[in-house]
This record gives C-alpha cells, structure tokens and sequence, in this order.
C-alpha cells in the first residue's frame, strides 16, 4: 500500500474526527481504536431524505438526485427492487427512525447488486441487504467498485455476495458492527464477503455465519485486520462454509481478537488458509494471528492452518486452540508462542468464555508480542494485542488493562 495515500488518510479521519465533518474522509486504513459506532457528519450538510411520505419516494431517486457532500436519510421500512447506484463522493447514506430492508426481490443494478457504489468516501448505516441475485451468480448487497467505503451497523444477509469490491488498490473497506450470513450462490465461489486486491481491509465488530459452501471472510488486500469479530459458521445442517478466514493472494494479515469457528461438514477442513492461491501479488506475506480461540469441529482432519511450505512469514501467538485440531508440519512457522490447547469442557457454551481454571492459561502467556510486528504496521497503529474483546451480536467492548490470558476471550 502506498504510504502516502496511508498518511493522508489518517490525518483525513483524526480532522473529521474532531470536527464532526461530513466530508467523511473514510481512511485507506482505519484502525478500530477510534471507536467510531455511527457515520460521522456536518450538522450543516444537506440532507436528502426518503420515504413514503418525504420528498423522494424511492433510494434510486434520491441516489440520481444527490450530490457531493451530502446525507441521505432513508426512513424506517422495507423497499422491494429499489436498486441504486452512487457515484458520489463525501456521502452518508443512514436509516432513520429504525429498520430499512433492502430487498432485491429479483431486481439488480447494472447486473452487480443491490447498490453499486463508485464514488469516494461513502458511509452507510443501519441498512439490511437481502436476497440480491444476478445472472453471474455474483449478486451483492453492496458492489463497491471504486472509493473508500466504511460500513456500520448493517446486514447483509442470503445474498450471493454480502459485499463484493473490484481489484484497485486505491479502494479501502472498513466494516463494523455488523452481520454477514447465510451468503453465497452454493457453488464455493460465492462469500459472504468477498474483497479484492485493494488497499485495505478493516473489519471488527462483526459477525460472519453459514456461507453456503463459500467462505465466511475473502480478502485479496494487500493489508486485511481482522479485530475482535465472531466468524462462527455454526453447528446446524446449513453450517457449510468451506473456510472461515481466506486470505489467498497473502499480503498482510493481521487477526487479532476473534472467535473462530469451523463447522462438522465442509469439503475443506482448514480454519484459516494464507496465501493458498500466490504468494507472488503482494512484496510483502505475513500472516499474525493473534489472541484467538479457534474452534475446529470438523469431522476429518481439522486443521488450524493451510498455508505454502515457502514464500511467507506466520506468526501464531497467545491464541486459544482446540486440543483436537492441528497443524500441517511443512507449514513454516517464524514464531509460535503462547498458545494453549485446550479440551472442550475447558469453554462455556455462551461466547466460549474460559469456564475451568486458568492458571496454566496465564503461565503460558507471552508477553510483548508486538515485538514480531513490523515497524510499518506499528506506524499504522496495528497492535497484536487486543484493547477491546467481542460483543454478542455485533458489538466490541473496552477491556480493563491488558489482556492476562491466550484467547480471544477474557472475560464472560
């Protein structure tokens, strides 16, 4: 990733962040510590609303109407067919007054999805996207072809692809607070979300289940962290979700905070796999997982990890792993420390808190663990040490003081 482009941005989101601007200068990286839970926006900026009873009746109206720099507030409901492209740039498009479904109900812009979205700087809030189908089988509840793109508090949900973007670098996607399930067409090459070879891709918050034999997180980008989500596909007959995390281009991938779960029955039995497809795209291939528990289910060779034998560089610290699941032994590891393996009856049943005694857990904590990160992720305020731990649904919490267990989770 360009460093500039970085730095910019991140004086972009710091600006907007102390001035409430709604010239929404979505970061080509945008890290979770600023805790931003709501589109940020200018008390003075334009507001477009929509509604059955506002000025414009429908979101493809008020999408061919709109400008640069402005709100569009779409009241509370649900909008069959109502497709929409946006090229705009410095939006924000919210729901207001409480639910708004999106539903395709067989209709598509440009044969993409539900929303095209090709202008820069655009954030959406608190919108549901169902059902989006095209013939490519491709069908997304958000397509987001170029532009930094933020999205918070949203759903997307039995779409063929929750949110698919396009291969330029300069695209960013940052994702919280939200639901990504029952995804994908069931060929395996359909997500819940699929990213491209973009800039970067930031998702915490979340929660990611039952991918119909595609994967619950793709990313292509040359910089993915992953912070603080549940990426559980699930124990049910439609948990089917070939892996939970596919990062098949390498890149940097940080996964740091989550709870990772693999179901009974998928063709593949990998958890994570890095790099699977090249590790030639990116100049740089390192994989950090980080202050995980990993729960494998699979009925056949579970494993934790698929990765090339040569070509990247894994580190594998402090994370929370299922007794039974393994790991390939011509996988490279550069640093496996502070991991513990653990029996179910170690786990509660409710966001898999530690449930038994952890003093062999905290023994075998390592600590400074950002020691392995590089300086140019460091500089991007990227730590392997989570602040924050998951919240059921789709929620983070602070945590009081450093983490003093391996896992993702430290306490109830």
């Amino acid at each position: 990733m360009n460093e500039n482009v970085f730095t910019g941005a991140l004086a972009a989101i710091l600006l907007l962040l102390s001035a409430g601007s709604c010239s929404n200068e979505v970061p080509a990286f945008n890290h979770v510590i600023d805790d931003i839970t709501t589109c940020p926006c200018e008390d003075n900026a334009e507001i477009l609303r929509v509604g059955p009873n506002k000025t414009f009746k429908t979101i493809k109206e008020a999408a061919e109407a709109a400008g640069d720099n402005m709100i569009i507030e779409i009241d509370a409901g649900t909008y069959k067919g109502d497709v929409a492209f946006w090229n705009q740039n410095n939006l924000v498009i919210r729901a207001v007054g409480g639910d708004v479904i999106l539903d395709a109900n067989g209709q598509h812009f440009g044969g993409k999805g539900i929303w095209e979205i090709n202008g820069g700087n655009v954030c959406v809030e608190g919108i549901t996207f169902i059902n989006a189908k095209v013939p490519d089988q491709n069908g997304a509840g958000i397509r987001l072809t170029e532009g930094n793109l933020t999205v918070i508090a949203c759903k997307f949900l039995h779409n063929e692809m929750g949110i698919l973007t396009g291969n330029t670098n300069t695209i960013s996607l940052t994702v919280r607070n939200s639901e990504f399930g029952y995804g994908g067409y069931g060929d395996g090459f359909s997500h819940n979300i699929y990213v491209g070879r973009v800039g970067s891709l930031h998702i915490s918050g979340s929660y990611f289940h039952h991918a119909r034999r595609g994967h619950l997180i793709k990313t292509r980008a040359a910089l993915s962290y992953i912070y603080c989500n549940l990426i559980a596909d699930g124990t049910d007959a439609i948990a089917t979700a070939s892996y939970e995390i596919d990062v098949p281009d390498g890149g940097q991938a940080i996964i740091v905070g989550n709870v990772i779960q693999k179901s009974a029955t998928p063709d593949n039995p990998h958890v994570i796999s890095f790099a699977k497809e090249s590790a030639s795209i990116h100049p740089v291939n390192k994989l950090f997982v980080a202050h995980n528990t990993i729960i494998n289910h699979h009925n056949g060779d579970n494993y934790v990890l698929g990765a090339p034998a040569s070509g990247v560089e894994i580190y594998f610290l402090n994370n929370a792993i299922q007794a039974s699941a393994k790991f390939n032994a011509y996988i490279p590891m550069n640093v496996e420390k502070g991991n513990v393996l653990y029996n179910p009856d170690e786990l509660g049943s409710n966001n898999y808190p530690v449930a038994s005694s952890v003093a062999a857990w905290k023994s075998a904590l390592e600590a400074n663990i950002d020691s392995y990160l590089p300086q140019d992720l460091k500089s991007k305020a990227i730590s392997l040490v989570p602040s924050h731990q998951y919240v059921s649904p789709t929620n983070i919490k602070q945590l009081n003081g450093q983490p003093n267990i391996p896992g993702a989770v430290q306490v109830p």
